[in-house]
């Protein structure tokens, strides 16, 4: 396959950079290493340090914000757009690629790449340390493969998610070995067992936002599980989150009028946030011509404080997302909410809501939302969904889920240069192809 082929390159290329950039070892080190050992890290503090490498391990898939609607660009913004695939995802084109390297396909299984070398390392220690790096490996891992899962496969469905396509899922870092697809069960079979085992391995205590934690393994199984309609586990896991931090930050005390209007993250200077991510880094995301859709805008009120303090106008009337990314206390919030009002609890969902409302609104503002049914609660608490998680790579799933139930599905449409794009709910357009060199050199299926 082309990503273990890859895989043979960036193995010596991110043990190195890793270690050189972080502080793994020293220079003199390296170099005096036989050339064949560098392949493998020899030392708990090489293998913290390939998981430290925050440029790769901690990137997300990113296509599917520009695919998600919540940005837009002016006519002619697609000239500052230089690759294919950008310009392929956002005219919602059944061939985006044309041919060019996708990194949302790459990266995830170089970082899975990495999991698995500092687990094979680790293979027969048993010390403290060995384990919480353990853990730190499967969640990596885990994280990739579910990145993957949401991009390249349909959302999943009990009733058909062992017929459905999965995604490769090397557990080796044996870069000659071919891996077929299998089913989009045995996919969610595998990261469902990489956090359970890694919720068992890692701790709470302080460490940089980079790093995961039990809390982050909680989190992430609460995530997946929300996306498998698992709704009741996912209530819990998001419950056994917030039981050790239900911190948020006031919005009323967050200075706007600038870009950067929240500390800096890492090492630890967020709150709110359980673990970093970052987006991969397309230059849709740069683009001097980019609005936030209006449809976006409109749904925030006028005491809501996120439309001022997520989104950075500029004089040239251009937007940015001044928020941070990653898995957080808020999200942990919706989908604790989510879960007691489909079980029919409404008052407990919406006393969440409003716990996080209360934190978004202007003080002088404040009113209670509000639910008289479980259908009104509902649509309160997918709105809050798409105000609050904006740019989190969560709109594109939240949309894929909401379509294969039907009772929320939308329609997404936008406009460019005169010309209206559409995607209906169920349109084979949700799950992105494959990489065409991936499926001639490997033989895997495409979507």
């Amino acid at each position: 396959m082309k990503i273990f082929k890859m895989m043979k390159l960036i193995k010596m290329a991110s043990l190195c950079a890793a270690m050189l950039l972080l502080g793994g070892c020293e220079k003199e080190f390296l170099e005096a290493k036989p050339k064949k050992s560098l392949l493998v890290p020899s030392t708990l503090a090489d293998m913290q340090s390939l998981l430290d490498n925050v440029s790769l391990m901690n990137l997300r898939p990113a296509l599917s914000d520009i695919a998600g609607g919540e940005f837009v660009l002016a006519d002619n913004g697609l000239l500052r757009v230089s690759t294919a695939p950008e310009k392929g995802i956002y005219l919602m084109q059944a061939d985006p690629y044309q041919g060019a390297v996708v990194a949302d396909w790459d990266k995830p299984y170089e970082q899975v790449f990495v999991a698995n070398v500092v687990l094979e390392g680790l293979d027969g220690m048993q010390t403290p340390q060995a384990k919480e790096l353990r853990g730190a490996a499967l969640f990596f891992r885990a994280r990739a493969f579910f990145g993957l899962a949401q991009h390249f496969c349909r959302a999943y469905r009990p009733a058909s998610a062992t017929q459905d396509p999965g995604i490769p899922l090397p557990l080796a870092s044996d870069v000659n070995r071919r891996y077929p697809r299998g089913s989009l069960e045995q996919s969610y079979s595998r990261i469902l067992a990489d956090l359970q085992e890694a919720v068992g391995l890692l701790g709470d205590g302080i460490r940089p936002l980079n790093r995961p934690t039990r809390r982050a393994g909680l989190a992430l199984l609460a995530r997946v599980n929300l996306q498998m309609g698992r709704f009741q586990l996912a209530g819990e896991l998001a419950g056994q989150v917030l039981e050790s931090s239900d911190a948020l930050i006031d919005f009323n005390t967050v200075r706007t009028g600038s870009f950067n209007v929240f500390p800096e993250i890492l090492p630890n200077g967020n709150a709110e946030l359980i673990f970093f991510e970052s987006r991969m880094g397309y230059g849709f995301f740069g683009n001097a011509v980019r609005r936030v859709n209006p449809g976006l805008l409109a749904i925030y009120g006028p005491q809501d404080l996120r439309r001022s303090v997520l989104f950075y106008h500029t004089a040239a009337g251009a937007a940015y997302f001044s928020g941070f990314d990653g898995l957080g206390n808020a999200e942990m919030m919706l989908i604790a909410a989510e879960s007691e009002i489909r079980a029919d609890r409404r008052e407990q969902g919406m006393a969440l809501l409003n716990r996080l409302w209360a934190n978004r609104c202007r003080s002088s503002g404040f009113e209670p939302l509000i639910a008289n049914d479980r259908s009104q609660a509902m649509a309160i608490l997918l709105a809050e969904r798409e105000r609050e998680l904006v740019w989190r790579g969560l709109r594109w799933a939240d949309l894929k889920r909401l379509n294969a139930e039907g009772t929320f599905a939308k329609v997404l449409t936008r406009t460019y240069n005169g010309v209206e794009y559409r995607l209906e709910p169920g349109d084979p357009r949700y799950v992105f192809p494959i990489p065409e060199d991936e499926i001639r050199e490997s033989g895997i299926q495409q979507n």
